[in-house]
């Protein structure tokens, strides 16, 4: 995630440095030199990505419990890849579609969905021969996914517009979704095939910071983060994506190739104080490419 910010500051003053040295013109400049491609076609575009997204995750879950006179606090740390045996990275499409409704709005959309799978065909602790999930007992040498999905909608405003670039700042809504499937035998009584699958969806408002600019001869750079954060009473949590890389235009063409990191954090309590205290972590990063269409 560091990496990610550091790449997206980069661009966006980059950009800023940019913006300062042009003129600010009212409308979109069309021009016949080399140094102009990309410059025709600035309405929005159709974009398809394939987005190479290694998945890290781990649930942590302590309690205070009381051991004769004393008490002492135990817990359990999952790591949903390495104690899943999650394949990774995954590579998966994302679509997109933006729309400039007029000089200083844009409209966007964007559609991706993840599944991570594993095999699980022994257990850490020997003495279990059993995985118990969503209330059901399996037998081992059983299938798990993680799924991840997320659809976006955004609105952003452009304080800042040049014929080359522009810096919009974003509010939207990101309808996410987590996910997780086993298949194997019940253990009690005894089926196979047996499935079990918990989803969960939830819309998450965010607002954010993007900034594309043009430096020439069709090549430019592109940046931005959105999300949001809040801490209240003894729950933290935040959500961000970040994203920034280098782009390509002629004409109808469109391509760009970059970075994007998307985090999850949830925190009930605090780790080393409080009795009780659970916490979720996830993040998806990765190079992103994609290919479109300008109009």
């Amino acid at each position: 995630m560091k990496r990610a910010l550091i790449i997206m500051a980069v661009v966006l003053a980059f950009s800023g440095m940019a913006w300062a040295k042009e003129p600010q013109a009212g409308t979109e400049a069309v021009g016949t030199s080399p140094r102009d491609w990309g410059l025709e076609f600035q309405r929005g575009a159709v974009k398809l990505g394939l987005w190479s997204a290694s998945f890290h995750g781990d649930i942590k879950f302590v309690k205070e419990v009381k051991i004769g006179s004393k008490k002492e606090r135990i817990g359990e740390t999952l790591d949903l890849v390495d104690d899943l045996e999650l394949e990774n990275p995954e590579n998966l499409f994302n679509v997109e579609l933006e729309v400039k409704a007029t000089r200083r709005n844009r409209f966007q959309a964007s559609y991706f969905q993840a599944e991570y799978k594993g095999s699980i065909d022994e257990l850490p602790d020997e003495e279990e021969d059993a995985f118990e999930f969503a209330g059901e007992k399996f037998e081992l040498d059983i299938d798990t996914t993680v799924i991840m999905s997320r659809i976006h909608f955004g609105y952003e405003f452009l304080p800042l517009v040049t014929p080359r670039g522009d810096l919009g700042l974003m509010l939207g809504v990101d309808y996410c979704g987590l996910g997780f499937r086993i298949e194997g035998t019940l253990t009690e009584p005894e089926e196979h095939e047996e499935k079990e699958e918990v989803f969960q969806a939830l819309p998450i408002p965010v607002a954010g910071v993007h900034g594309r600019y043009t430096i020439g001869y069709g090549f430019g750079v592109y940046g931005g983060i959105n999300g949001i954060g809040f801490d209240v009473m003894d729950v933290s949590a935040s959500y961000s994506d970040i994203e920034a890389g280098l782009t390509f235009k002629y004409k109808r063409v469109y391509a760009s190739a970059g970075y994007r990191s998307l985090n999850w954090h949830l925190a009930i309590g605090e780790d080393k104080k409080d009795e009780d205290y659970g916490g979720l972590s996830l993040i998806q990063d990765g190079v992103l490419v994609n290919v479109g269409v300008n109009f």
